[in-house]
């Protein structure tokens, strides 16, 4: 809900600084036009230098971190010499015209690996379910494409949770000092 507000304000902010409606509207028309693809699934990639003394061990920990306290889940597994994979799961809330609620629900996977002094995240594997049921990703993204609304606000939504997931992540990797860390030492 408090996503809905914002995306609202958002749009708010976006309307006024446009010369007219229709403006606004081709932000959120076109996002689907920023998710990464890759084989026709989204595929969210991003690399983080962090130099030399960043190293497996810390990767390890930050990443177990991560997924405990943001992701607030267990399921990591370490990887013997390529990293770690992780699942993550988060809610996606869309309104109709009727201003009725949908919720989505989005699972999918990261990977984090060190490689070369920097880190690299990978977000990708994603299901998507309404009701218990399957959200084919390649039927919303040309729904999308031909202007349907609600799959052009379903685009805008994940695209913008996908970043801000992969921006959390970094974050917390590139930390020298954790909170835990920070209480062990006092």
């Amino acid at each position: 809900m408090k996503f809905l507000f914002v995306l609202v304000l958002a749009l708010g902010f976006q309307t006024a600084n446009a010369q007219n409606l229709g403006e606004a509207y081709d932000w959120l028309k076109y996002s689907y036009k920023k998710i990464p693809m890759k084989a026709s699934q989204p595929y969210y990639d991003t690399a983080i230098k962090v130099g030399k003394a960043y190293n497996s061990d810390k990767l390890v920990k930050n990443a177990k971190f991560y997924a405990e306290n943001v992701l607030h889940t267990d399921d990591i597994a370490e990887i013997p010499g390529k990293g770690i994979t992780m699942n993550g799961t988060y809610d996606l809330f869309t309104n109709d015209k009727r201003d009725e609620e949908h919720t989505y629900k989005v699972n999918y996977k990261i990977n984090v690996q060190v490689k070369d002094g920097k880190y690299v995240v990978e977000m990708h594997d994603f299901d998507i379910y309404f009701l218990e049921n399957k959200v084919e990703f390649g039927l919303k993204y040309n729904a999308a494409k031909n202007d349907d609304g609600k799959s052009n606000q379903f685009m805008a939504i994940f695209h913008s949770l996908n970043q801000r997931q992969i921006q959390k992540l970094c974050e917390t990797m590139s930390m020298d000092m954790l909170p835990a860390d920070a209480t062990a030492s006092n």
